[in-house]
């Protein structure tokens, strides 16, 4: 039974990934500790703000063209798509990266502890971070799991590294900027070979008229998915400028700190889970979309069960566990954790299920479920609505708004999927 279950295509993609990912988190879960000894919650907002924006622009540097890769008819669509996406990369980086400096001389959405050096080193944390994930796609459609899986390990022993031997020597807050960026530079150089051996064959056929027609024929990615996307991240990534805005550095190293230990190897968890699911669903709207329901349903099920044990723990024991682990010093951290434990639960099992509107044109989904996120977050930070409101009870309220959110986003994406089911 067991050899028959690990046999399934999804599932045997699933492990390759989850093997990676479990080495990976697990290196930064046993550094964790280490991490809240070298480095102050005011460092750690910093390095919360600091990715905040690195992973809005990655997201954005390859206009979207690199989440269509998946979604091509043919090999060579794939590859023109592929080198669309990265040289969109090597001209947006830059020019975003421009836009977040002029944005720091006014001083906007929690970019006052920016100092110049700072955004300059967004510049190539971002460059070679869209490069991995355009990589991601391109590697995914070669079914070439077990070089992400690699990769991924690659970032986090990268990252760990650099963060903690940087913290020993002093450096503070740079150490954990240069440990982002050597992560996104570990993980891009594993992924070379599996690129090459993607573009070797086809790249004869990559020419400039071809790229235009492929970026002409994908145009819903930058004009229709971009903007979806850009409201939907920035509803995530500006919860801690926001709260570095409203409450200070060190109330958002708090909030950084738990999403780090906490919510970070869940969400990368349900990471790996995506892209198999994005995969798999893409397979079988072509092969046999009856199945996408099934799919759906096993998916959810599964998801929640697992991230129901986590969310339990924190719940009973998050502020002990963090006293005890990290010192007095990281006690709100604690308390934190337990009011942001549904959020968690729901972005496990919500997150990866949302690839669907990729594979099954529900953009329109999408867009209103993003904006109405963004909106979310504006209100409840807005210090005219809640004007004498606690940091506390203000993560309570987001919490709150942004798990019905989920909820009727859950229920649209299993509408969208009987929809598919109907319409093959």
């Amino acid at each position: 039974m067991w050899r028959r279950a690990f046999a399934h295509p999804f599932i045997r993609k699933v492990s390759v990934l989850g093997r990676g990912i479990g080495l990976a988190y697990t290196l930064q879960f046993l550094s964790t500790p280490f991490l809240g000894w070298l480095y102050t919650p005011a460092e750690m907002g910093l390095y919360g703000v600091f990715l905040a924006f690195v992973s809005l622009l990655t997201m954005a540097a390859p206009l979207r063209y690199d989440v269509s890769i998946l979604a091509a008819d043919s090999e060579r669509e794939s590859w023109l798509l592929s080198a669309t996406s990265f040289l969109a990369t090597l001209v947006m980086s830059p020019l975003l990266v421009a836009a977040v400096f002029a944005l720091t001389r006014y001083q906007v959405l929690g970019l006052t502890g920016l100092s110049t050096w700072v955004v300059a080193l967004m510049l190539p944390t971002v460059a070679f971070g869209a490069w991995m994930e355009c990589s991601r796609y391109t590697t995914l459609k070669a079914d070439a799991f077990a070089r992400l899986s690699a990769a991924i390990v690659a970032q986090s022993v990268g990252r760990v590294t650099v963060q903690l031997s940087l913290g020993v020597l002093g450096w503070g807050a740079s150490g954990l900027l240069l440990g982002e960026l050597a992560a996104k530079m570990a993980g891009c150089l594993w992924m070379v070979p599996a690129l090459w051996r993607s573009f070797r064959q086809g790249a004869y056929e990559i020419t400039l008229g071809s790229l235009r027609q492929a970026a002409r024929a994908h145009r819903r990615s930058p004009l229709v998915l971009l903007p979806s996307s850009l409201i939907d991240l920035l509803a995530l990534s500006l919860t801690i400028p926001m709260v570095t805005w409203r409450f200070g550095a060190d109330a958002a190293g708090n909030l950084s700190f738990v999403q780090r230990l906490v919510a970070g190897p869940l969400a990368v968890a349900s990471a790996s889970v995506a892209d198999a699911l994005h995969s798999e669903a893409a397979r079988l709207r072509l092969e046999a979309p009856e199945r996408l329901w099934g799919l759906f349903r096993g998916i959810s099920l599964r998801l929640f069960l697992l991230g129901l044990v986590p969310t339990l723990v924190l719940v009973l024991a998050g502020p002990w566990l963090f006293s005890a682990l990290f010192g007095p010093r990281w006690e709100t951290a604690g308390r934190l954790s337990v009011v942001l434990a549904p959020l968690v639960l729901a972005q496990f099992v919500v997150v990866p299920l949302s690839r669907l509107v990729f594979v099954l044109k529900g953009q329109r989904l999408k867009f209103v479920y993003d904006v109405s996120s963004l909106l979310l977050l504006l209100a409840v930070f807005s210090p005219r609505l809640l004007p004498g409101a606690s940091f506390e009870t203000t993560i309570a309220l987001y919490v709150l708004a942004n798990c019905a959110a989920y909820g009727l986003y859950f229920a649209g994406l299993g509408w969208l999927t009987r929809r598919a089911v109907r319409e093959a």
